[in-house]
């Protein structure tokens, strides 16, 4: 399973779910990055507060990692 974080972003307003970053009028200043995380500010949802996440591609390779490191142990003991 892999999240695309150039077309999808995060809502956590009613219960959570995905969003297509680019029917968000609000982004486009970020489109220049589609790479980085879009979280739907829960109070301003025209905000997004993962506009900042310059880290991103380092914190997404360490998810990938221990994704990794949990598929594989949980696959030896089936």
């Amino acid at each position: 399973m892999s999240f695309n974080y150039f077309s999808a972003g995060i809502s956590i307003t009613e219960g959570g779910s995905y969003l297509v970053k680019r029917k968000r009028s609000k982004i486009e200043g970020n489109m220049n990055r589609p790479n980085m995380l879009y979280l739907e500010n829960p109070d301003l949802p025209d905000l997004d507060i993962g506009r900042n996440s310059y880290m991103m591609p380092k914190i997404r390779r360490s998810f990938e990692h221990a994704h990794q490191l949990l598929t594989n142990a949980l696959g030896d003991r089936r």
